[in-house]
């Protein structure tokens, strides 16, 4: 992978809420924090690289936590650089399976009869495929959008390009994202260009990580580059009630860090007093994780200096910022071909396939991305006969 400074590609610095522009306050200062998701080769001897002086700021009017700093995606992202993470992941399929999941279990064969279904950053269509039989027809928009299936309309547009206008035609539409608005600079007006389309008897369902759920666990590790926003309920109500559109139901589901489903209608109800934090617990809540980490950090760096990890997922960067024993680690074992005989650009541990685990040695679980995927790690250490497995989280 070429050099590239990161820093010269910032687009935007925001100090104002996106959701309701409120001034909002620093609460986390993050400096020479890595951007993750980026390989160079195992052998490549150069000096580590990946990192910009990024912050976090908190509205305490509507609850929401953002990134000052906003990356060029356009600029940073091609093949060469970069190993997108496939929906078909097993963390992102349990994800999807249980948005579909709420979808079902929080309407009715009315709701879907005779009504499209638009999946908004749908991806490889995934979460579609659940819905064939279901509704007349199937559309999703993404700039990567792909199919397996036929009866699937594709729109490959950038998400804050797209005309909604046309979708007025709709008899009955159900509009549909999972993971995607936590990505976007502006998801505001996204959200306020859709709403405009969304008709009394239109749906409109969400899926997005947790801001409160975040904090609660604790899960700081989790802050990247990627994720400009992290909603809370009462953020995305205020933006969305704005908008003449109401929750009528939500589910947090902790096994993924907090993910936040949301269902949403032109049907007024009362508004619920959801959950809020204070700018004092924020704080407070991100030094107590930075203190579980150093002191781990001191526990763990004897048995690891030298030692080996499992898992390389995209966010172990952001995890060796917070645990600096894994930039110590001689090797990261990783199962993806995609990976192996890599290493991250602001690590230094290559990466390098599962012949080459040590039974012998402790193993530093690396890549916990869910508590689904850190269980099936730690089984297959076991099975393998590794007698020594570290986890550092308590998400077991």
């Amino acid at each position: 992978m070429k050099y590239i400074d990161f820093e010269k590609l910032i687009k935007t610095k925001q100090t104002n809420c996106p959701c309701c522009s409120s001034d909002s306050s620093y609460v986390i200062d993050l400096p020479k924090y890595p951007v993750t998701e980026f390989y160079k080769k195992s052998d490549d001897l150069r000096d580590a690289f990946g990192f910009i002086d990024q912050s976090v700021l908190f509205c305490e009017a509507c609850n929401h936590l953002f990134l000052s700093k906003i990356l060029d995606a356009s600029k940073i992202y091609d093949s060469t650089n970069y190993i997108t993470s496939s929906i078909s992941s097993q963390g992102a399929v349990e994800c999807i399976d249980a948005f579909v999941s709420f979808i079902r279990r929080t309407s009715d064969k009315s709701d879907m009869y005779g009504s499209s279904l638009i999946d908004i950053g749908g991806n490889d269509s995934t979460l579609l495929n659940n819905f064939i039989d279901s509704v007349d027809h199937l559309i999703n928009i993404d700039p990567n959008a792909s199919k397996d299936n036929e009866n699937i309309e594709l729109r490959r547009e950038f998400l804050e390009e797209v005309d909604f206008s046309d979708f007025h035609k709709k008899t009955k539409q159900i509009f549909v994202s999972s993971h995607t608005i936590e990505h976007l600079e502006d998801p505001a007006s996204l959200l306020r260009k859709l709403s405009k389309v969304i008709k009394n008897n239109d749906i409109l369902y969400l899926q997005f990580p947790s801001m409160e759920k975040l904090i609660e666990q604790e899960r700081y590790d989790q802050i990247c580059h990627q994720h400009i926003n992290l909603f809370s309920l009462n953020s995305i109500s205020n933006l969305m009630e704005k908008e003449g559109l109401y929750v009528q139901d939500y589910e947090f589901d902790t096994s993924h860090f907090g993910t936040l489903r949301i269902k949403l209608t032109r049907s007024k109800s009362t508004r619920k007093k959801y959950k809020t934090f204070t700018e004092s617990e924020v704080v407070n809540s991100y030094v107590r994780f930075k203190s579980y980490y150093h002191a781990l950090n001191n526990s763990l760096l004897n048995v690891f200096n030298n030692g080996q990890g499992f898992g390389a997922g995209l966010m172990v960067p952001t995890l060796a910022y917070n645990l600096p024993l894994i930039n110590q680690l001689s090797v990261i074992i990783d199962e993806s071909p995609s990976r192996t005989g890599k290493k991250f650009i602001n690590l230094n541990p290559p990466i390098l396939g599962i012949k080459k685990l040590d039974i012998n040695s402790p193993v530093l679980i690396t890549s916990i991305s869910t508590k689904a995927a850190a269980r099936k790690i730690f089984s297959k250490l076991v099975s393998l006969g590794i007698k020594d497995i570290s986890l550092p989280s308590n998400i077991l």
